[in-house]
């Protein structure tokens, strides 16, 4: 009980956050395995970009014009394959057009495992990339974490579970 209540509550602050924002988040439609899409695959509003790993605002992918990102299998450490893009997202928040803004990383996981594990899961892997991203230059203070664990997961099988573990970042108004 004592390990459940703080990640029950900052799962509901991280709701109540994301229930302030002015569109909602929603779920990733492209069949691919890329992470995210550049500016050229291009969604309207604040869509996420990509299926895999790192999902990322469409108002980000478009003003940092970023390249594909992916993570390790079932795991919160990054592999080589995510840091163009982190790094990109990183010299975009650091000097780049979004200088300043904010941004919220969100982590999610498969169904399977247990609720407290998942949502434990997806904080590591929102907390991962909020790392490498402070790293790179950007304040700790204009990065919010947040974990979803398993709520927004849709797959059934491998590869719907593939495409449930992932990251979102999002610019934060």
């Amino acid at each position: 009980m004592n390990k459940v209540f703080p990640l029950l509550t900052a799962f509901l602050m991280a709701a109540g956050m994301m229930g302030c924002a002015s569109e909602p988040t929603p779920k990733p439609n492209t069949a691919n395995d890329s992470a995210l899409q550049g500016p050229n695959g291009a969604g309207n509003g604040a869509q996420n970009k990509g299926e895999g790993s790192v999902q990322v605002d469409d108002r980000i992918a478009k003003a940092c014009s970023l390249p594909t990102a992916y993570f390790a299998f079932d795991s919160s450490r990054l592999d080589k394959g995510s840091q163009p893009t982190l790094d990109a997202i990183a010299t975009c928040f650091s000097s780049g057009p979004l200088k300043g803004r904010g941004m919220m990383i969100v982590g999610h996981a498969d169904p399977r495992g247990e609720l407290e594990y998942n949502f434990a899961l997806g904080h590591k892997r929102a907390s991962s990339v909020a790392q490498y991203i402070q790293r790179r230059g950007v304040s700790a203070g204009k990065i919010g974490t947040s974990s979803k664990g398993e709520l927004d997961a849709t797959g059934d099988d491998e590869s719907g579970w593939a495409k449930d573990r992932r990251v979102q970042v999002l610019l934060v108004d």
